[in-house]
């Protein structure tokens, strides 16, 4: 019996070999174009400072669980991720922060620099 999944594999396991540069670059094209739109979804800029330059976004857990998801093997890193984010609809618990922002946030117990010195304006002057 003909087994058209196991034919399709090889075939497109020969094509990528073959094919190797193209379907490098085509496969960037797609993961960037992919970041770019779950980007867009969550607001196209820092929820902190605003920045919105696309090369110095991230996708940060609001909840600061990602961590926790990573070990239970619900989603992985990078492409997996934002490919997860998708098939997922856009879950509501993830926002985009600068990656110094969100660096900040993982530094400082889950607030950013900019959150805190905000804090500390407001007791000075409140």
């Amino acid at each position: 019996m003909f087994d058209k999944k196991a034919y399709m594999r090889e075939y497109r396991k020969k094509y990528v070999e073959s094919h190797r540069k193209s379907s490098r670059l085509y496969a960037k094209r797609c993961a960037i174009k992919l970041r770019m739109e779950i980007i867009s979804h969550y607001g196209g800029h820092c929820a902190c400072c605003g920045e919105d330059q696309i090369d110095f976004l991230t996708i940060d857990h609001i909840n600061n669980d990602g961590a926790k998801a990573r070990r239970e093997g619900i989603y992985k890193t990078g492409s997996r991720f934002y490919i997860w984010i998708k098939k997922s609809g856009f879950p509501e618990d993830l926002q985009v922060l600068c990656r110094n922002c969100n660096w900040s946030k993982f530094s400082n117990g889950g607030h950013c620099v900019h959150e805190t010195m905000t804090m500390k304006l407001m007791k000075r002057t409140g």
